[in-house]
């Protein structure tokens, strides 16, 4: 629907992950900071945890992410190769029939020269 080549559906899934999650902690921390059900010194330290889990979890994401671009650059790279060799192949084959035909018409003309 967006038509673009590089976004995936892994990349789609991703990102509302990522969205959900966020929306999830700051749902809690709101919940448990109305409650007052925390005193400071435990709840700063787990915070501060939980926040360093989800600053992990966002990279990890970002290197997925950047790992799912680097493989759809080698397809695109693979398939590159794949139809210049084509491309070549047909050069050479083009050339050695070229060559050939060359080489019958001098001995064509060969024959017909005299000596």
């Amino acid at each position: 629907m967006m038509k673009s080549d590089l976004l995936s559906i892994s990349h789609v899934k991703s990102h509302l992950q990522k969205c959900r999650s966020t929306i999830h902690m700051h749902k809690a921390l709101q919940e448990r900071s109305k409650e007052g059900q925390r005193t400071n010194g435990e709840s700063e330290l787990q915070v501060k945890i939980h926040m360093q889990i989800e600053e992990s979890r966002q990279l990890q994401l970002e290197v997925r992410r950047n790992i799912c671009q680097q493989l759809e650059m080698q397809r695109n790279l693979h398939t590159l190769i794949q139809q210049q060799n084509q491309q070549l192949k047909v050069m050479l084959d083009y050339q050695k029939e070229r060559t050939k035909l060359e080489k019958t018409l001098y001995t064509e003309i060969e024959a017909t020269v005299p000596k």
